[in-house]
């Protein structure tokens, strides 16, 4: 969706990089903004010429911010749940209790 709203801005000298004219480069960009690695000024230069871009933004950064809390979170529930798992498993056995 960058690529096809966004690709001539670096072409036509509307921002200071280049962030959306092929492929490969939209895919590095939104993982730039995703890890707010430097996505206030991408945004900014963008906003200059397409003031409702911001929604754009606003949209991806909230979403992928959600999905990597959650998939931290999952994580750390798995992780969590494996360990206490073996544990109840190896106190079983300690008592002789089969599984």
């Amino acid at each position: 969706m960058f690529t096809a709203l966004f690709k001539d801005l670096y072409k036509q000298g509307l921002t200071s990089e280049d962030y959306f004219s092929r492929l490969d480069i939209t895919f590095f960009t939104p993982f730039q903004i995703m890890t707010m690695d430097g996505w206030a000024s991408i945004s900014r230069e963008v906003m200059e010429t397409y003031w409702w871009s911001w929604a754009l933004f606003l949209m991806f950064v909230l979403t992928s911010a959600f999905v990597l809390v959650n998939m931290v979170i999952a994580v750390i529930f798995s992780t969590t749940h494996e360990t206490e798992s073996k544990r109840a498993r190896h106190e079983r056995s300690m008592d002789g209790i089969p599984s």
